[in-house]
């Protein structure tokens, strides 16, 4: 494990590299690139490793191993770069990446004041930045990352320092109040339009309607004799007889539907009484045959009971046999 140099200055009352938790300076101890990229790195070799980075982050992975981006940190609160080195970092606007790193590093070691004037300004840079978590990747902006600077508290499991407010420095009279970009945009854009052109515009647009208006009610009574008013007064008079005129239409149209229906539920009815009175005699769905007329004798055996003597000798004589005795 690297020793921290006896020349170095204490941050915020303890060693700068212990701004950072023992857990993940340990991780970072062990890592793989701390041994091979960042072992006796100076200052000006730092720059050349930032460059070369493609994304940051801080502890990635379920073995919590931790980002390039977050063994250079440690390496610069170790090696306690000059401001003017840690600026230009800031202030780099080729490489992006580069920018993350500075201003992280400024936000753990530099002053509220500090703090304000350098990252408030990039607010506007809008270039995307990945970023890698425990579970993957993320797209954020240089803006977010700026505005989680500012107002969080924890950000790549480090815990910032304090940050005093903005209102405390402005009651101070060290900052002035903030105007983001697009109010100044707004305002810059306002001031330009005058005052004086508008009232111009709206002036002759007024005379220019009224003159309109004025020569087309003259050409109007001009072919016709009336005023506009009984002009409006004929129109609306067309307009209630078309209204009524459309009604009229309505009603016919629906009595003429009343009427046809009846008529249909009309003709259905007779059909239903016609079928009524028919008596069909269907047998295995064929019409039977009425009956013959029965014969004078076949009526008189019928009228005869099957019981008395007379229906007996009937049907003994059929046989050839002697009648009864009665």
């Amino acid at each position: 494990m690297d020793s921290v140099a006896s020349f170095s200055k204490p941050v915020h009352g303890t060693l700068p590299q212990n701004l950072i938790e023992k857990i993940v300076r340990l991780r970072i101890y062990e890592s793989r690139y701390w041994k091979e990229h960042c072992f006796g790195l100076t200052a000006e070799l730092l720059v050349d490793k930032a460059v070369s980075l493609q994304y940051f982050g801080g502890v990635c992975s379920e073995n919590n191993k931790p980002t390039p981006f977050l063994c250079l940190l440690l390496k610069m609160l170790q090696i306690q770069p000059d401001l003017s080195i840690v600026l230009e970092f800031v202030r780099n606007e080729e490489y992006k990446y580069v920018r993350c790193l500075g201003v992280l590093y400024l936000r753990l070691v530099g002053t509220p004041l500090q703090i304000y004037k350098e990252l408030e300004p990039f607010y506007s840079d809008y270039r995307k930045l990945r970023f890698q978590t425990k579970t993957g990747w993320k797209l954020t902006y240089m803006d977010e990352w700026i505005d989680e600077l500012l107002h969080e508290d924890i950000v790549l499991n480090i815990v910032l320092p304090r940050l005093s407010k903005r209102l405390l420095l402005e009651e101070a009279g060290q900052l002035s109040e903030r105007v983001s970009a697009l109010q100044m945009e707004l305002d810059s854009s306002e001031n330009e339009a005058g005052t004086e052109d508008d009232e111009d515009s709206s002036s002759s647009l007024s005379s220019d309607s009224v003159s309109s208006d004025s020569a087309s009610d003259l050409d109007v009574e001009a072919k016709t004799g009336d005023t506009p008013a009984e002009i409006e007064s004929h129109e609306r008079e067309k307009s209630l007889e078309v209204m009524e005129e459309d009604k009229n239409e309505t009603t016919k149209r629906k009595h003429s539907k009343m009427k046809k229906e009846k008529k249909k539920q009309k003709k259905k009815k007779k059909k239903k009484k016609k079928k009524h009175k028919k008596q069909k005699i269907v047998v295995r769905g064929l019409k039977a045959t009425p009956a013959a007329p029965k014969s004078e004798e076949e009526e008189g055996r019928a009228k005869v009971g099957e019981n008395s003597v007379e229906y007996w000798n009937m049907q003994r004589e059929k046989l050839g046999l002697k009648r009864l005795k009665e």
